[in-house]
């Protein structure tokens, strides 16, 4: 893929809300998982565990395509 295709195929993943829907199952995913781990745990908090694999696993919201077309062009670039 050239880098206008993987720009154009994030737009098109963008506009048609594939990654804000990605988003929110992941999110609902990790909300689950925490869920279990207090059934589990009988425990109000979350883990250490899984508050660091979280903080590895950052899960965002997608960046507007308008501005991650200048990070991923300058990422060509170096």
């Amino acid at each position: 893929f050239s880098k206008q295709d993987k720009i154009m195929l994030y737009k098109n993943l963008y506009d048609k809300k594939i990654l804000h829907k990605t988003y929110m199952i992941l999110q609902q995913y990790k909300d689950k998982i925490i869920e279990i781990e207090r059934k589990i745990t009988l425990s109000d908090g979350t883990s250490s565990f899984l508050a660091e694999l979280f903080k590895k696993l950052e899960i965002s919201l997608p960046i507007e395509p308008n501005k991650i077309k200048q990070v991923l062009l300058m990422s060509y670039m170096g």
